[in-house]
């Protein structure tokens, strides 16, 4: 089995986080690599950003769609999810998707923390799009730019989000935020999803249970 894991933006320093998530999950038979687009905008913060790396993440996939049998979109926009999905038979997964809804498997509510304020509107569409308005309960703030205080800030966001939000469970909705599980887990008692983590795992599964994205609908395979 193998597996492609992409980082949509240009941040090394959120590649590499990647590659020591998806080491944890090689075992023999299973290989994962991880990718960025060095072109592609640092961090991806709007739909235009989603735009311009739009060809980026096409011609990934259609470059190794022989050569992989999954595929992982590693950001929480899950930017242009619908367009790859419609050009691959095999599965793709975007950590967006796949950590709300696995978040709505663990608890009646979950909160999403996320590196900026700016895209919490384009959260809460994805939000309303996914059908998970049910479950949704807040959006929580950590700031990513300042390095040495992230740790701290994204433990008082997770705190705020279940001591005064009463959130059940934690979705980390930033792949900057990638290996940060352990240290919000040692101060709350809830379940935290990471993205990057979930979505390995939920595509290993996919994988071996032999299942594939359909194409008699809404994703049916265009030239």
């Amino acid at each position: 089995m193998k597996i492609l894991l992409i980082n949509p933006n240009s941040d090394e320093l959120v590649t590499n986080s990647m590659k020591l998530l998806a080491a944890s999950y090689i075992e023999e038979g299973i290989s994962i690599d991880c990718i960025d687009i060095p072109d592609a905008p640092k961090f991806i913060g709007s739909y235009y950003d989603h735009f311009l790396i739009s060809k980026g993440l096409v011609n990934i996939i259609k470059e190794n769609n022989d050569r992989y049998d999954g595929f992982i979109i590693g950001c929480h926009g899950d930017p242009n999810l619908e367009l790859l999905k419609e050009i691959t038979v095999k599965p793709l997964v975007g950590i967006g998707e796949v950590s709300m809804k696995v978040a709505t498997l663990l608890g009646d509510s979950f909160s999403v923390i996320m590196a900026s304020s700016d895209l919490i509107p384009n959260k809460k569409v994805m939000i309303n799009n996914y059908g998970l308005d049910r479950y949704f309960n807040s959006v929580r703030v950590a700031n990513v730019e300042n390095e040495k205080k992230i740790n701290e800030e994204l433990v008082e966001a997770c705190e705020n989000a279940v001591y005064l939000d009463k959130s059940e469970v934690l979705v980390l909705g930033c792949a900057a935020f990638s290996g940060k599980k352990s240290i919000i887990e040692r101060t709350l008692n809830v379940p935290v999803v990471d993205g990057v983590s979930i979505s390995i795992g939920v595509l290993i599964g996919i994988i071996k249970a032999k299942l594939s994205i359909s194409k008699v609908g809404r994703y049916k395979l265009k030239n």
